[in-house]
């Protein structure tokens, strides 16, 4: 990770081609090319979506947002709140890939409730849960629509429903951070870019990162590759001694030790199981 709310950071470079490109094209975005981009996090929403990106791939092996996660409502404090949750679909899809009940992905989804703001938990700077939740809604319909303006007008940019992801390899290498390589199989795997129009922020252009510098979309022939943080998707590890410049971390590893978040030190304390918050 390079700077910044590395615990928020699950980072984007999926490998995937846009428009009109060729399997086997490559795309380098602006976000390899000008590193600045990176602490653009739009109060930690764009490395979220790009966490959840990274989750899914992972665990329920698809990117598949339209059909692996619905509306339902979440208990917060004082009220019920709109938000994502995991279909049944993504359950059975998880637990045939050996990772029941989607923990990490879960764990991502559960942040869209605000009562780790009002409790004081999370600050809404570091991440505004009810704005997530509304966020994470609205890029589900556009999505959809998205999906249905190329079934209408160009169907060869259209995502087969076949694909499955599985993790190849994980390096330092990417456009904010570190890199988890995937192979994907199924019918043309370069159109499953399409499908990040939800993980971005409002645009359908792949070569501007989906509006989302936080994925920054690269294809290579039969392989995508995700940005993520290590704390996030547990593809890392933290050694003793140290301070963890982070403000959210998902592995138990990191329980109690030190950690610093918005210029603030302390520990780092559950949230829930395998979801810890710097306070």
């Amino acid at each position: 990770m390079k700077k910044l709310l590395a615990g928020l950071m699950a980072l984007g470079g999926l490998g995937f081609a846009g428009c009109a490109v060729e399997q086997g094209d490559y795309i380098a975005t602006e976000a390899f090319e000008l590193n600045t981009a990176c602490y653009n996090t739009q109060n930690g929403l764009a490395p979220m979506k790009a966490a959840l990106a990274v989750a899914m791939a992972t665990e329920i092996g698809r990117l598949t947002p339209d059909v692996d996660l619905k509306k339902i409502q979440v208990q917060a404090q004082y009220h019920w709140q709109d938000a994502l949750g995991l279909t049944d679909a993504a359950k059975n899809q998880c637990a045939a890939r050996g990772k029941t009940g989607c923990p990490n992905t879960q764990a991502l989804l559960e942040l869209q409730n605000p009562i780790i703001n009002s409790t004081g938990l999370v600050r809404t700077s570091t991440l505004d849960a009810t704005n997530f939740a509304t966020d994470l809604i609205a890029s589900l319909s556009r999505q959809a629509a998205h999906l249905q303006d190329l079934k209408n007008n160009q169907p060869w940019r259209v995502p087969a429903n076949n694909n499955a992801f599985n993790m190849l390899s994980v390096n330092d290498w990417g456009a904010c951070g570190e890199h988890v390589d995937f192979t994907v199989s199924g019918d043309k795997p370069y159109n499953q870019i399409e499908r990040l129009v939800f993980f971005g922020n409002g645009s359908t252009d792949a070569s501007k990162s989906f509006g989302n510098p936080f994925l920054a979309p690269v294809l290579n022939e039969g392989r995508m590759a995700i940005d993520p943080d290590p704390y996030l998707t547990g593809t890392g590890s933290s050694s003793s001694g140290t301070v963890t410049n982070a403000c959210i971390v998902y592995t138990s590893s990191l329980a109690g030790a030190q950690c610093t978040c918005e210029g603030r030190t302390g520990t780092f304390v559950r949230l829930r199981t395998g979801t810890y918050s710097c306070r």
